[in-house]
């Protein structure tokens, strides 16, 4: 990597933990973020686009603000990014790591996203994967309709950011994909 990018990236987590730092002040980064944030922190310093004396510096500043004020859960966040779609975000969830599960609507259709961060979730995979799963059809039973049973050729099919017909399509498809993550 040229020094250039290298330069260009450091500027850009710099903001980024600038922006997160003000937002931790509000009361408004999710415990998800939290540990997102310091995992971002801990790879640039071993990447060198940070010192280690920055590194610290950055951990201590972001972790006093978070600790300042009482921040937002991930449930909060997920109803919060859910009201502010406009109602095309129908289902979020987001976990440790990159985590996250989503259904939105996508013109005339659907688009669902499942991605589990193994690696950030480690032992807890299993058991993240099995409370999305309840999260999904608690919501499915509360607005009315039961999800189809999806094959492993229509995951493949739907595999975003490809169109998925029916909102029950789009929960059978998040389903499927969870119970890859949920060894027999």
């Amino acid at each position: 990597m040229n020094d250039s990018v290298r330069q260009a990236m450091r500027e850009s987590l710099l903001e980024d933990v600038r922006t997160e730092i003000e937002m931790a002040r509000e009361g408004q980064i999710p415990p998800s973020w939290q540990y997102d944030r310091l995992e971002d922190l801990k790879q640039a310093a071993a990447k060198h686009w940070i010192t280690e004396q920055e590194y610290s510096d950055l951990c201590a500043q972001f972790e006093a603000a978070v600790c300042s004020t009482r921040q937002i859960t991930d449930q909060e966040y997920d109803r919060q990014i859910v009201a502010d779609s406009a109602g095309n975000t129908l289902f979020c969830w987001n976990g440790k790591g990159n985590s996250l599960v989503t259904i939105e609507r996508d013109g005339d259709g659907f688009t669902a996203i499942v991605y589990l961060d193994a690696q950030a979730l480690g032992e807890t995979a299993r058991g993240c994967a099995e409370q999305c799963t309840r999260e999904l059809q608690q919501y499915a039973a509360a607005h009315g309709f039961v999800p189809v049973q999806v094959t492993e050729q229509q995951c493949c099919a739907w595999c975003p950011p490809n169109h998925i017909s029916t909102r029950e399509e789009a929960f059978g498809y998040a389903l499927a994909m969870l119970q890859s993550y949920i060894p027999e």
